[in-house]
């Protein structure tokens, strides 16, 4: 098992190696504010190639005042063509509020534990590199742990959400 275990970090150190080897053109440090329909968060990137950037979200986001998600997340992007269009995913923890279809119909519901954020978006530098830019996305936090029914069942579960957001920020 040890041996597996050391496989895995030297691979994963191999391909981040590989994948990071190059000097990012333009800012490395990027941060931003986002918004959403009823909702905000806060994001620090750190550009490691023109490819691939580490970062961090903190957010609260309802979505039609039916799915509520708030949550803190550490997380990769990769820029597939060295561009403005990224998918993204995220690891951390987390709570959503929602609703679902059980025996007795529609059920309300709260989930919280280790939270699963995919994500893709487009982020567009205004003028030149660096400075201020934009970055809408839609993300997909999953919650996996805790499922608590209207009332009070406690089981384990999966609680999603929809977060549609608009990201300004400003980069260095």
């Amino acid at each position: 098992m040890k041996t597996r275990i050391f496989f895995l970090l030297v691979l994963m150190a191999a391909v981040l190696r590989g994948v990071s080897a190059e000097e990012p053109p333009g800012p490395l440090h990027w941060l931003s504010a986002e918004v959403s329909l009823i909702g905000n968060g806060f994001r620090y990137e750190r550009q490691l190639s023109s490819r691939l950037s580490v970062g961090g979200t903190a957010f609260y986001h309802i979505f039609f005042l039916i799915w509520t998600s708030m949550g803190i997340t550490a997380s990769v992007r990769f820029y597939p063509w060295a561009g403005a269009f990224y998918a993204e995913v995220g690891l951390g923890c987390g709570v959503v509020f929602g609703t679902d279809y059980g025996p007795a119909g529609s059920e309300v519901y709260s989930a919280y534990g280790v939270m699963i954020t995919p994500a893709l978006g487009w982020r567009v530098d205004l003028g030149k590199p660096g400075g201020f830019y934009i970055n809408p996305l839609v993300a997909l936090p999953v919650v996996l742990g805790d499922k608590e029914r209207w009332y009070g069942e406690t089981s384990f579960g999966v609680g999603v959400n929809c977060r549609p957001a608009f990201g300004i920020g400003y980069a260095f």
